[in-house]
């Protein structure tokens, strides 16, 4: 009996000795990290960081060595990536947008990149958005993550779909007032956001011209586009002849 009485007394020391410090170790370096969740299909850039890390441990000032925050679109693989550190969390910190705008700022995808330096949001698609949080070590110690749909198709209960139709420019003329020169007629009953994306092809050349508006809203009914209407997105010349053109004449070169 008083060796088995000793033998518990020695286990019980070990334990004394090894794992309740471990354990406080543990708890002395908890910290949580919770993403808020955007808006029903939106996903713009300042949504990408919007957090919260909580120090829940014993140590009043948790240092993070590293936040990285990811966002991954499903399909197409889409990804933007940034991080921010090293921070120093005391009690509970919220990020936004402005914490993270001149930090390390990656695209891997340069359709991302485009919506997302005109504010606009994210291609239709479905993303999810991650948060770590690491430790001095590189270690993981708090993470999450949410899914987010993008779409911007018409629901089918609405009839017809938003219908388009270019307006024909004077014969031997296209200048770049011309290219956007266009009906839009909204069917639905309420306003739509939309952005354009609008292409010149030459034959024999493909794609000479490229643009993109900002988001433009649609009342219900008809609305005429002008370059008015876009002039603040963004375009890019795929040939020097054509910009050329563009900028020295104002119309497009023969063709």
């Amino acid at each position: 009996m008083n060796y088995k009485s000793h033998d518990i007394y020695f286990y019980l020391l070990l334990l004394l000795i090894f794992i309740f410090p471990q354990l406080n170790k543990v708890q002395a370096q908890m910290v949580n990290v919770k993403l808020f969740p955007p808006t029903a299909n939106q996903l713009k850039q300042a949504d990408l960081w919007r957090l919260q890390i909580t120090n829940t441990g014993a140590v009043k000032a948790y240092r993070a060595s590293l936040i990285m925050v990811e966002l991954k679109e499903k399909t197409s693989g889409m990804q933007a990536m940034s991080k921010l550190g090293p921070v120093v969390i005391s009690g509970s910190k919220s990020f936004s947008f402005n914490d993270f705008n001149t930090v390390d700022l990656t695209y891997h995808n340069t359709k991302l990149k485009e919506v997302y330096s005109r504010n606009m949001n994210a291609p239709d698609g479905n993303y999810t958005l991650c948060v770590y949080v690491k430790n001095e070590k590189g270690e993981i110690v708090a993470s999450d993550c949410i899914d987010q749909t993008i779409s911007t198709i018409i629901s089918e209960d609405v009839t017809p779909h938003i219908t388009v139709k270019l307006i024909q420019p004077p014969p031997n003329q296209l200048r770049a007032t011309d290219i956007w020169r266009l009906n839009i007629f909204n069917p639905a009953k309420s306003v739509l956001e939309v952005t354009l994306h609008g292409t010149l092809e030459e034959t024999n050349s493909g794609i000479v011209v490229e643009g993109y508006s900002n988001i433009i809203r649609l009342l219900p009914g008809s609305k005429t586009i002008t370059y008015d209407d876009v002039k603040s997105g963004s375009v890019s010349f795929k040939s020097g002849k054509w910009r050329d053109a563009f900028l020295n004449t104002g119309n497009a070169p023969s063709g």
